[in-house]
């Protein structure tokens, strides 16, 4: 079958989900033991490396431990911690919600 001829859920498939707005799989893609750096995840979430110490400061992410080589996290601390700040906003959401729902009308 010719390029022109590619049925187009062949296309999405090979599409590369990094080109995509507003989708980030590079610290996903790891594996969970993999080492991190400021300047990695600065890199996998395509912003300056003040703006990932910014959010260390402001408690959004833990900062990194001091290893040999550097200060570092594990990808799977950084998915578990985002996950359970994911979860956080949620239940929050959630409660809110039914605060909301049981005001007088």
């Amino acid at each position: 079958m010719s390029d022109r001829m590619t049925p187009i859920h062949e296309e999405r498939e090979s599409e590369n989900t990094e080109s995509l707005p507003g989708i980030l799989t590079g610290l996903g893609e790891l594996p969970p033991g993999a080492f991190v750096s400021i300047k990695g995840l600065a890199e996998l979430y395509k912003c300056h490396t003040e703006t990932i110490k910014r959010h260390i400061d402001a408690g959004h992410i833990p900062p990194p431990v001091d290893m040999p080589g550097g200060k570092f996290w594990t990808a799977g601390f950084l998915l578990s911690h985002f996950n359970q700040r994911l979860s956080a906003a949620h239940d929050e959401w959630m409660k809110e919600s039914r605060r909301i729902a049981a005001l007088p009308t």
